[in-house]
């Protein structure tokens, strides 16, 4: 299937108000490029569906679009990247995770938060999170920190 037509499929799927991911992700891998650029644009709404979507797709692509997810300056986006951890195998999550936990914005570090607690993280990883429940400015991350810490994972 020719790239172009990929891309107006993508677009196609991710301009209807409540898209059909599960329908989106089956054009797989050759869809990341468009959603990369997507996710790199200024339409803050197309841009969180595309960081959706591309969090779907098994691709080793994807954890590249969602890092540029995480660094977008919508918090709407970077939220989508949040939620995204989820989808992730949890050395790709931590390494996402890592872009989040410290987002300026405290829903996006709570939403974080709150996402890898089923995660299996690393040494180094518990100790930032150890870190962030001692040191953290805002009472709420501090004890998500904690709660992470506590779910034994």
């Amino acid at each position: 299937m020719p790239q172009n037509s990929i891309a107006q499929k993508v677009i196609a799927y991710l301009q209807q108000d409540e898209p059909e991911y599960a329908e989106a992700a089956k054009l797989g891998e050759a869809a990341m490029p468009t959603l990369k650029n997507i996710i790199m644009g200024q339409d803050e709404a197309l841009a969180s569906k595309a960081t959706c979507l591309a969090s779907m797709i098994a691709s080793d692509k994807k954890t590249d679009a969602l890092k540029e997810a995480a660094r977008h300056p919508s918090i709407l986006v970077r939220l989508a990247a949040a939620a995204a951890v989820k989808q992730l195998p949890d050395k790709e999550a931590e390494e996402l995770v890592t872009h989040l936990i410290n987002d300026a914005d405290i829903g996006v570090s709570k939403y974080t938060l709150q996402a890898i607690k089923a995660k299996k993280l690393t040494p180094k990883f518990k100790t930032r999170l150890t870190e962030m429940s001692e040191q953290n400015h805002n009472e709420a991350i501090k004890n998500l920190a904690t709660e992470v810490l506590k779910s034994g994972h």
